[in-house]
């Protein structure tokens, strides 16, 4: 039950930050971050469509009322002024934000059902990276979880 509620929210969170959760560490992670990650690029994609419909609309009417007015010059015609707002859309860094955001979560979504990586998202784990380096703690490698450490004078 709190694999298909809380799971997919709380797969957004780094691995350490998920491990830290005392009642949530016996959780097979994999099908929380798969859903996760189908969500975050599902509501990626809306956001997308409903973004390029409104701008690209409000663009392009802008453009057509310089033109009618006539201060766009006598060349400028309906292809252009369409061109010239999808360009404006291909350049806008909200566009990019939102196929950044539909990405990550097509990543973590594959990664989540292929490799199974359980990643959270990359914003929180660089979060959890500079908390790291500020408090001057390290995460335990692989080394020190199994037991033993490597030195500078180890054979």
């Amino acid at each position: 039950m709190c694999t298909f509620l809380l799971g997919p929210f709380l797969a957004l969170l780094p691995k350490r930050w998920r491990r830290s959760l005392p009642l949530l560490q016996s959780i097979d992670w994999r099908i929380p971050c798969m859903l996760s990650g189908f969500g975050e690029f599902l509501v990626a994609l809306i956001v997308m469509l409903y973004w390029y419909s409104c701008s690209v609309t409000t663009w392009v009417s802008r453009g057509l009322d310089l033109a009618l007015a006539g201060k766009v010059g006598p060349v400028a015609n309906d292809q252009e002024i369409g061109f010239m707002a999808i360009f404006i859309l291909a350049t806008h860094p909200l566009t990019w934000l939102i196929a950044y955001i539909g990405a990550e979560g097509t990543v973590r979504l594959l990664g989540a059902a292929f490799t199974e990586s359980n990643l959270g998202i990359l914003p929180l784990f660089v979060l959890d990276k500079i908390l790291l380096k500020i408090n001057g703690q390290s995460e335990p490698g692989i080394a020190e979880t199994a037991g033993f450490r490597e030195g500078n004078l180890s054979s």
